[in-house]
């Protein structure tokens, strides 16, 4: 004799999976990678920071966040956290060079022996 309530079990979860799916992926339910990109790209929009880098480094206590301390014209200090731009930006920047980046734009300047270097901030994942 078979275990009903058990194939029964097993097919409410298979409709189950299969409604989420339906809802999640084909209704947009379930937000995309470009909406994450969207997101990370409108809020560095909204940053705006200039002058002399002091440090970088990966902030152990922060997930390893690749993180870069500023200090503006006032003395003011800042942290610059750069985890998902694929730019080089973090990877070119060093101690001693002036960086300017502007409210509303993804481009970031860095001021480095009288030459200056634009990178366009990106975010793009990958797929894993």
């Amino acid at each position: 004799m078979k275990d009903y309530g058990k194939i029964a079990a097993f097919i409410a979860m298979i409709v189950w999976f299969a409604v989420t799916v339906y809802f999640g992926i084909w209704e947009g339910k379930f937000p995309s990678r470009q909406t994450h990109e969207r997101e990370l790209a409108n809020w560095c929009k909204e940053m705006e920071y200039e002058g002399k880098v002091i440090k970088k480094y990966l902030d152990t206590a922060n997930h390893y966040s690749r993180t870069i301390l500023l200090v503006d014209s006032l003395g003011e200090g800042q942290s610059i956290i750069d985890n998902f731009d694929n730019s080089g930006f973090y990877d070119y920047v060093n101690a001693g060079d002036s960086i300017v980046k502007e409210k509303e734009s993804l481009d970031v300047t860095v001021f480095r022996d009288g030459r200056d270097t634009v990178f366009n901030i990106r975010f793009e994942f990958q797929n894993d």
